[in-house]
């Protein structure tokens, strides 16, 4: 039996520092990252990958450095987007329902939901529409990895407009995008992509933060601010929170998802639309509820809060803080953080 393939070290730069690849005796990667700034917060710093050298290299061409492992992780792990997408859409639907059918993953980024869309219905023909070309060279990249036969991709003009042509689809697909539109935005596009879909088809919108949580843990990490005015939190936030970079306007803010999304909102537009809107349930086996799809518990939520937040600025004691937290948790019955998870039928 020939030895194992010693192991080979590849190191890829850029300005925010250096990406170090370990080729492991089974051919899998181990990626680390080592920024030069060392205050920045980094998500995920190693990770273990199947994908080729060039498809890591495209992805930090796509992505800060950063978020590279957090970008490997949301495709590959079972745990991470796909199991999201299987809590999200089959909590309403068998995976039956789609075979055969069009489904449009609009805001596909570099791929990872719409990887595991394919995994999941692999009867189904899936497109994924993104804005970014670089987001949209990486997602290309990985289904030629996987070799999909039954996924396309097609680059949008521009934020508030669809390429033309798509056609009509089943499903259409909203994973962690709703939250990075501008109000515009939302107004102008959910129309466009309602239009898309047939009559009995089912818009799913997830993993957006719930507008109504205690804490905005998405941007800021920090407590009630989703229940101040924008000028409030606007002010507030530049002196609170190192998550956010104080010259940054509030346009900026919102596009990296501040205020999140209801489902209060979604129906208000969607109810001025032709073909009546019906907010579907999820199963009674699903057990969960649609504004609350995986809920951050206070002790998970302290593991983020040091790295969003000036501890320096707090001087409440953290015991009392987190009473005072479960205290309204308990009288509003708010997520204390949590993401909505949304599957929108289209009428008559």
């Amino acid at each position: 039996m020939p030895d194992d393939p010693p192991f080979m070290e590849e190191t890829l730069t850029t300005p925010e520092g250096r990406l170090t690849l370990l080729t492991l005796p089974s051919g899998r990667r181990r990626v680390s990252i080592h920024l030069n700034d060392k205050t920045i917060f980094v998500k995920s710093g190693e990770c273990e990958t199947a994908y080729p050298v060039e498809l890591i290299r495209k992805i930090m061409e796509a992505k800060p450095l950063r978020w590279v492992c957090d970008e490997i992780v949301r495709e590959e792990s079972p745990g991470a987007v796909y199991a999201k997408i299987k809590y999200n859409v089959l909590g309403y639907l068998r995976a039956e329902d789609l075979s055969g059918k069009r489904i449009l993953d609009f805001g596909s980024g570099c791929g990872a939901s719409t990887m595991n869309l394919c995994r999941i219905f692999r009867d189904s023909d899936i497109t994924g529409i993104e804005l970014l070309p670089k987001q949209v060279a990486v997602a290309e990249a990985r289904r030629d990895f996987y070799g999909y036969p039954n996924l396309h991709f097609i680059l949008s003009p521009e934020n508030a407009e669809l390429p033309p042509g798509p056609g009509e689809f089943d499903y259409v697909n909203l994973n962690a995008v709703y939250e990075h539109l501008l109000p515009s935005e939302r107004r102008g596009l959910l129309p466009k992509l309602w239009g898309l879909l047939k009559k009995g088809g089912i818009l799913f919108i997830s993993e957006t933060p719930y507008r109504y949580s205690l804490f905005e843990v998405h941007t800021t990490g920090l407590p009630l601010i989703n229940f101040l005015p924008d000028f409030a939190v606007n002010f507030l936030v530049r002196r609170l929170s190192i998550a956010v970079k104080m010259e940054d306007p509030w346009t900026t803010y919102l596009r990296n998802g501040i205020r999140g999304g209801s489902e209060g909102e979604i129906m208000r537009i969607l109810g001025a639309l032709p073909g009546k809107a019906l907010l579907l349930d999820p199963g009674s086996g699903s057990g969960y509820h649609r504004r609350e799809s995986y809920p951050v518990t206070l002790d998970e939520f302290s593991s983020r809060y040091r790295f969003s937040v000036s501890s320096s600025k707090y001087h409440f004691p953290k015991k009392a803080f987190h009473s005072a937290i479960r205290r309204i948790h308990r009288i509003t019955g708010l997520p204390v953080a949590g993401d909505i998870s949304l599957a929108i039928q289209k009428g008559e």
